[in-house]
């Protein structure tokens, strides 16, 4: 059902891109990564569940490519990314391959969770304890197929900056 917004959404990409990078020019530095509402069979081995870090992308739709290594070495990019707008867009073209159970609430718990940003685990260093976290949706439906409700996917995230709340957009 992307299809014709993934075009759209892309092509806004840049846009996105500049109008971050403006807002965070006095940050020290910030780290960018994409995920997807489902598991993603399309990323790098190892990766394709549910919150992991897109790095490569495949399917209907997609950008077809792998996008990193980025300049953070990761499987995230960050201000040293020499053309983050390229990088993101391929990244963020995830294409139409996704499963229709879409819960993106739950991949965004498991993503800023301790289960993928441990030692090896597929989003190690991207989430820091001194850093402000901005999560930002970008979906058509409602997400009707993550367990809980919004309190407790933002207590979540607030628990995954240590409870922080002032830490947390």
């Amino acid at each position: 059902s992307m299809l014709d917004e993934q075009v759209t959404l892309v092509q806004s990409f840049p846009d996105f891109v500049t109008e971050m990078q403006t807002k965070l020019a006095d940050a020290d530095s910030y780290h960018v990564g994409v995920i997807t509402s489902d598991a993603y069979p399309f990323n790098q081995p190892g990766c394709t569940l549910d919150g992991a870090l897109v790095s490569q992308t495949g399917g209907a739709g997609a950008s077809n490519a792998v996008c990193a290594p980025f300049a953070s070495g990761k499987r995230w990019m960050d201000e040293t990314e020499p053309n983050l707008n390229a990088k993101f867009s391929c990244a963020g073209q995830v294409g139409t391959s996704g499963s229709g159970d879409e819960h993106p609430m739950y991949a965004m718990q498991l993503a800023v969770g301790p289960g993928l940003n441990g030692i090896g685990a597929c989003n190690e260093g991207f989430l820091r304890k001194d850093a402000l976290l901005m999560v930002t949706f970008i979906a058509t439906n409602p997400d009707e197929d993550s367990k809980g409700t919004p309190a407790q996917w933002a207590q979540a995230v607030i628990d995954a900056k240590q409870g922080d709340d002032k830490s947390v957009v």
